[in-house]
């Protein structure tokens, strides 16, 4: 037994003493990594190091040191915080959408937040399986479109040369986080689908510019893409064509290679995003589609010539309480603010105004909005530094076009969002279009004399034939168009080598006066720098034809062959302030209108009117589904409630809303007409009997009325008056949005010493001081306007379980008031149908502050 305890502890000694084994070929690969990338981080960090030595030799300041470290740990940070947002995102391509709600609640698909959005898993599973084929057809596109779009914007930084080398999209597919098909106030030839769309992928571009090798990886896009499949035919595939397009500029991210790494961090990165998000919109964010034809019997123009819904314009007259941004000697002083102001990829900036937190610009701007539903205006305002690479933010505020259209003008207050305080004064126009020449004569001479437009003109370019060959050329020419009107200006794609190019291209040009501005067209070589052919169009002529329309015209070239001719289509537009109805057929301008003289209801024969009908006998029925404000004002005389008939039965619902801004409408534009419209509407309204009124017994509130308009009904003398509000909810923002309008008949305890009331917001449960919103206080009246927005941050799920508390209080306190509360409300928000905005009043009662 002992011996084997010997013999087992020689064996050991033996093992210990024998010599090592040599390396296996995977022990010398993990060496041979290891010693790449020590060097690879030594060079990385040896101009750094180089640097600091250079800054020691030379005895420069400490400053340079220390400011040269801040900036390599900032730029550390940045990557680190970004590369973590990446990460997350390209690994919710792989994780099942239940462990992603589980893990984190944030950048969660769309159909988690909307009702109104459906999961699209077998959409994703399908693109699973074509992904290599997509990946094909999209790399042709970045290859044909996007680089000569990109090589023609590098070159104003002087980086010239620029071409792909690799083009891959990798093996992750796009995916679509849910899709929303609209089947109300549709047209019933199209289809209008909506997809939130996220690429997260594994993509790898290659590319050389100025002689240097570079890349973009892990590129990231994240928006709302809009499909319109239109027009509807009878043969298969039963869709003429596909519209696509982003309504609203998409989130991108990426990461640089090679000798790109060097802009990879804060101010010089914002370069080349820039130019990548400027060529994506300029591809397929509106106005800018992509468009597909599907069938043979669908021409061309009518799929890719779009005409705009309506035009918007913008007036940002000022700002108050930015942010203090600059710092001086004593602290922050002021900031150099200014704006930069989207609408889709359409693009305004203002001036700077330097040294101020209260800049007052003045600024006019106007927008073609090809889809109300969905868009935005964006209002960012940034701090101009010209040490820094970046201007410092100043906040952004939002607005829905959609809220506008109905309200016609609008002019309010938006608080800054993701600043801690800052406000912008806009005044919002919303025009709509009209066929209808005569409506030109609505826009004043000043309108024009400013430069401000008065239509919109819609082009087509089809294609051109029979061109001849450039000056000094042996070859066909390489023809693009320039079309301008006025001072605005565009241009097709680049036809390589071809008499006979088809350019199948659309545009649209805001007009300052028809009557006056003329369209030009302009044929060029791009391999010679030419002119091979012009034509023009006198807008003025199109006051005469059908719809204002032009289409498929040939016109002949000037300077150009004998046979040349440009194919066009051009159409006419006016820009009529509000929302057009069902418009008359249009007159042509040539004719004169008949006016039917006026008269005046003295002269208006008695004998004439109608004999009063005998009442039937009162019915017990359940009251028809009527607005609050026609609740409040029951007594009201409606203007076609006259003897001559019975009331008419008051609309649905759906078809009186009132939408966001739509009741503080602007009282000039209500109450005076404009041109002949204006005049011929007076006519017709003092031409009106007065007619003793006739009150709808049915419209009277009942027992079985709904609880929300009980709640709403106007209270008798005694109460503490009562502040109107619009509420609404924007699903795409996922916020809360409360307009006070105004607030009437407050009490007043002493009359000599009238209040400064102003109104307090909280959306219950949380009355936090962060959650607390509040409007100016306007003194000295107990009928304030105020006419202010507020946003709360809060998910469609969440609203119906909150409630808003309205308080109206007074800056000042009367010797006769115990409080400065003057009034107090609740609104339950279970109560409301979050598809469509609440334009109300709500009555005030006493309360405890």
């Amino acid at each position: 037994m002992a011996a084997s305890n010997g013999d087992a502890s020689q064996v050991q000694e033996v093992k210990d003493e024998e010599p090592s084994q040599p390396p296996t070929p995977s022990s010398q690969t993990v060496s041979t990594g290891s010693l790449k990338s020590i060097m690879k981080r030594f060079l990385q960090h040896f101009p750094l190091l180089l640097g600091l030595y250079m800054a020691g030799y030379f005895r420069m300041s400490l400053v340079w040191i220390v400011g040269a470290a801040g900036l390599t740990a900032v730029r550390e940070q940045w990557r680190k915080e970004r590369d973590f947002r990446m990460n997350s995102a390209r690994l919710a391509n792989f994780i099942d959408e239940s462990d992603i709600i589980k893990a984190r609640v944030v950048d969660l698909p769309s159909w988690v937040f909307f009702p109104d959005y459906e999961r699209a898993e077998w959409v994703n599973r399908i693109l699973k399986s074509v992904w290599p084929n997509v990946s094909k057809f999209i790399e042709k596109i970045v290859e044909e479109s996007i680089e000569p779009s990109v090589r023609e914007a590098l070159n104003a930084y002087k980086l010239t040369g620029f071409r792909f080398e690799k083009i891959r999209l990798g093996s992750i597919p796009l995916r679509i986080g849910g899709v929303k098909v609209y089947d109300r106030n549709v047209s019933r030839n199209e289809i209008i689908m909506d997809m939130d769309l996220c690429y997260a992928g594994d993509c790898d571009f290659r590319f050389v510019v100025k002689g240097m090798r570079a890349g973009i990886k892990d590129f990231q896009i994240k928006g709302l893409m809009r499909c319109i499949m239109k027009p509807l035919v009878d043969a298969s595939p039963f869709v003429g064509g596909l519209q696509l397009f982003f309504l609203n500029n998409p989130d991108i991210d990426f990461n640089l290679l090679g000798v790109a790494d060097v802009f990879d961090m804060p101010g010089l990165a914002d370069i080349m995003r820039k130019i990548i998000s400027d060529q994506v919109g300029a591809m397929m964010v509106l106005p800018n589609k992509i468009t597909v034809q599907m069938h043979e019997s669908v021409k061309a123009d009518t799929l890719k010539m779009h005409e705009p819904a309506g035009v918007l314009r913008v007036r940002l007259i000022e700002a108050k309480d930015l942010m203090k941004m600059d710092v001086g000697m004593l602290g922050r002083g002021k900031s150099d603010p200014y704006a930069v102001i989207n609408v889709g990829s359409q693009e305004f900036r203002t001036k700077t105004i330097t040294n101020t937190v209260n800049p007052k610009w003045d600024f006019v701007c106007e927008y073609k909005v090809y889809g109300t539903g969905g868009q935005h205006l964006t209002v960012a305002l940034f701090d101009e530094d010209d040490v820094s690479q970046t201007d410092d933010f100043l906040g952004r505020a939002t607005v829905d076009i959609h809220s506008l259209v109905k309200a016609g003008k609008k002019e309010l207050w938006a608080k800054l969002e993701d600043v801690q305080k800052g406000a912008i004064h806009l005044e919002l126009t919303w025009f709509a279009l009209s066929k209808d020449p005569l409506r030109l004569k609505d826009h004043t001479h000043d309108t024009i004399s400013v430069g401000l437009s008065t239509g919109v003109v819609s082009v087509f370019i089809d294609a051109c034939k029979m061109l001849p060959y450039a000056k000094g050329s042996t070859s066909p020419p390489e023809a693009y168009a320039i079309i301008s009107v006025g001072n605005r200006t565009a241009q097709t794609n680049i036809q390589q080598r071809s008499c006979d190019p088809v350019f199948e291209q659309a545009f649209s040009f805001l007009v300052c006066n028809p009557e006056s501005d003329d369209l030009y067209i302009k044929v060029m070589d791009q391999k010679t720098n030419t002119e091979i052919g012009r034509a023009k169009i006198v807008l003025v002529s199109l006051l005469n034809e059908r719809d204002l329309t032009l289409s498929r015209q040939p016109l002949p070239l000037k300077n150009s062959g004998p046979d040349s001719k440009v194919v066009i289509s051009v159409q006419l537009r006016i820009m009529v302030q509000g929302t057009i109805g069902d418009e008359p057929p249009p007159t042509p301008l040539s004719t004169t209108p008949a006016v039917k003289p006026i008269v005046t209801p003295s002269v208006t024969p008695v004998a004439k009117v109608a004999p009063v009908p005998l009442p039937e006998p009162l019915k017990l029925e359940p009251a028809p589904v009527i607005t609050p404000k026609e609740t409040a004002e029951v007594a009201a005389v409606k203007p076609q409630e006259t003897l001559t008939g019975p009331a008419e039965t008051p609309a649905p619902v759906e078809e009186k809303k009132k939408d966001y801004f739509s009741e503080v409408a602007d009282d000039k534009d209500q109450k005076k007409g404009t041109g002949i419209a204006g005049l011929i509407s007076a006519a017709s309204s003092a031409a009106a009997p007065v007619m003793p009124p006739v009150v709808n017994i049915s419209s009277l509130p009942t027992e079985r009325s709904t609880p929300s308009l009980r709640r709403r009904q106007v209270q008798h003398e005694g109460h503490c008056g009562r502040v109107q509000l619009t509420l609404r909810y924007s699903t795409s923002r996922q916020k809360f949005i409360v307009v006070v309008h105004q607030a009437e008949k407050l009490p007043i305890p002493d009359p000599t010493d009238l209040p400064d009331p102003y109104v307090k917001l909280y959306l219950l449960p949380d009355k936090k001081e962060s959650g607390k919103r509040k409007t100016e206080a306007i003194v000295d009246t107990n009928n304030p306007h105020y006419d202010e927005s507020f946003e709360f941050n809060v998910s469609y799920a969440e609203l119906p379980t909150r409630t808003l508390e309205v308080s109206v209080l007074s800056k000042k306190q009367s010797f006769f008031s115990k409080t400065p509360l003057i009034g107090f409300t609740k609104v339950d928000l279970s109560v409301f149908d979050w598809q469509n905005s609440v334009t109300d009043w709500f009555d005030l009662g006493p309360g405890s502050d």
